[in-house]
């Protein structure tokens, strides 16, 4: 979360005046550089909200496959990798993404940038979680729809 502070902070210097409060900036996707970075937020937050709601379900199934009957096998520690595989991807995508974000200093699309680079970092791991926790291997329906669409996109069809 390391990266959603920095982003912010940069948010602020790039012309925002810093005694505006902070929902006072508006998404307007046609709009200018702040107001584009605030749909950038935005769009990163809706995201992670949506990550975490199938991290949830998936520690959910991961906790079941941990306590399962014994008659079926040895127990699980799926919990546990699930954790790790966690942060290791926060860490990862916090590196990859301030990298990213340093390699357009000095330029003010740096900010949409970086929170692009984390929007998609988030989407892409959205989906591992899905595919590898809330889904089955015969037919049975997924835990959670596949999440293929942006969250964006999902609000902006049901806008239609």
């Amino acid at each position: 979360m390391l990266i959603i502070a920095l982003l912010t902070a940069a948010l602020m210097q790039e012309g925002a005046p810093s005694a505006l409060p902070q929902d006072a900036i508006v998404c307007d996707r046609a709009g200018n550089t702040i107001e584009l970075n605030a749909c950038g937020a935005l769009d990163l937050e809706r995201e992670q909200a949506r990550m975490q709601r199938y991290l949830e379900a998936a520690y959910g199934r991961a906790r079941d496959s941990d306590h399962a009957d014994p008659s079926y096998g040895e127990p699980t520690q799926s919990t546990a990798y699930l954790q790790s595989a966690q942060a290791a991807w926060v860490a990862y995508a916090d590196i990859r993404c301030l990298g990213l974000y340093d390699q357009w200093k000095g330029g003010t699309i740096r900010t949409l940038m970086g929170l692009g680079c984390r929007i998609e970092a988030t989407r892409q791991r959205t989906h591992d979680i899905w595919s590898d926790y809330l889904t089955y291997p015969d037919s049975t329906p997924p835990v959670l729809p596949e999440p293929v669409v942006s969250v964006a996109g999902e609000a902006d069809a049901a806008d239609s």
